[in-house]
């Protein structure tokens, strides 16, 4: 019987631990460097008052090595309307190794290493790949593990 308190306790820490910014609450914001030295802000981009398109990922994840290039695809048809940001988890890979991946797949994107795990704390990402569109004035409009299944017209709806 000592031990269901013990379950419970480690249960609701756990779900302290995963709680993230969720649809409808306002972005996190947040201040990162690509790999090519740009420096990003997600208040910058509300300045400019453009949608945000951030994928989460990692080298190792098969689902983000097919969800990356039509990513890049997306970020080639909208980039000039909507900010693009891959945001790597750096999680049991080095920047060097992320560099060399992001080279291979010929990613042309902003991408950021997420070294802290500021971004990815902010946020609550727990998984990946994990997409988040955020609204021009600030709100998390979607945030699944998938992209929306007509991403194409989601994001014509946001430009």
């Amino acid at each position: 019987m000592k031990i269901i308190p013990i379950i419970l306790l480690v249960l609701l820490k756990m779900s302290t631990l995963c709680h993230g910014a969720n649809v409808g609450d306002n972005a996190p914001d947040f201040r990162a460097v690509t790999l090519k030295g740009n420096s990003i802000s997600y208040g910058s981009q509300l300045k400019d008052k453009k949608p945000v398109y951030l994928v989460f990922w990692a080298t190792w994840c098969p689902n983000c090595k097919r969800e990356l290039p039509h990513v890049e695809k997306l970020f080639e048809k909208f980039g000039d309307k909507i900010s693009f940001i891959a945001v790597n988890v750096a999680i049991n890979e080095s920047l060097s190794s992320v560099e060399k991946y992001v080279a291979t797949m010929n990613l042309t994107l902003p991408v950021v290493y997420d070294e802290d795990k500021k971004i990815m704390k902010a946020y609550g990402v727990v998984g990946t790949p994990t997409t988040i569109i955020l609204s021009r004035d600030g709100k998390i409009k979607y945030r699944d593990v998938n992209t929306p299944d007509d991403v194409t017209g989601y994001l014509d709806k946001l430009r």
